[in-house]
This record gives structure tokens, sequence and C-alpha cells, in this order.
């Protein structure tokens, strides 16, 4: 009987639901981009050739933004050791988890700095974040914090 690594271990566990979850929020945040930052571009990166990169990249007209989206329903956030690599190594580069927590009090988006991650895969969302919105989100403040 074979052993999963770790990173096909996550990879196995990792549901349809939390896809779908996160593909719904990347919706979301490009809808609020859109309306709220009309000169930014977004890109939607999708590659298996180079794991751990994050989901999406911003141009924010003079410079690249990359963000890492999640979701959650508990105080968990899911990373893989990809994930935990790229964002170790790029502690000092404008690169952001962003997680959307949806519990019995309402809906959050919780903004992470790069330098950040690790503690959040150690202890969740009880690291204090950067920025902290509840539902009607803060669009225009996280679009101000990513880009500064």
């Amino acid at each position: 009987m074979s052993q999963l690594i770790p990173w096909q271990l996550s990879s196995k566990t990792t549901t349809k639901l939390q896809k779908k979850k996160e593909s719904s929020f990347w919706k979301q945040i490009r809808q609020a981009q859109k309306k709220t930052l009309p000169n930014w571009t977004a890109n939607r990166i999708e590659t298996w050739a180079v794991p751990g990169i994050p989901d999406v990249l911003f141009c924010t007209g003079d410079k690249f933004v990359l963000v890492e989206l999640k979701t959650t329903c508990t105080n968990r956030v899911r990373l893989s050791p990809h994930q935990l690599s790229f964002f170790s190594t790029h502690q000092n580069a404008p690169a952001f988890l962003v997680i959307h927590a949806t519990r019995s009090d309402g809906e959050s988006i919780y903004l992470y700095s790069a330098d950040q991650v690790l503690e959040v895969h150690d202890h969740g969302l009880s690291v204090p974040p950067l920025f902290l919105t509840n539902k009607p989100f803060d669009w225009p403040e996280l679009f101000q914090l990513i880009s500064t």
C-alpha cells in the first residue's frame, strides 16, 4: 500500500464544496474590484505546473500583487505545504492571504500579509489580521491595503 506524501494528503481532503466556495469567493472579489477599482486588472491563476502560487494576480497600475483565497466555516485555515513554502519564501513581497469565513454569527473577510501565513496555518483565525471586515464588506479598504 502506497503512502500519501503531505501535499497529496491535503489535496485529497479538499472537497468539491470547498473548491466551489472558493470559486464563488473569487467571483465576489472580482465583481467588487471591477466596481471599486475598474482600472485594476485581475487574473485568476490556475496552474498545476508550479504548486503553491497564489490564486489571483492583481495589477494595480504600477505593481503586481498576489493573493491566495481561502474559505472556511471554522477557525482553521487549510494551506498546503507548497503554499506555506511560497509565503515563507516571499514574506516581504506584496502577497496576501484573504479568507472568507462563514459562521453562525455572520460572514467576515480576514486579510493577512505573507509574513503572517505560517502563524495563521498554526493558529487559524485567532491570529490578529491586518484587516477584518464583516458583511457588508468594506471592499475599498481591503483593496487599498493590498495595494500599499
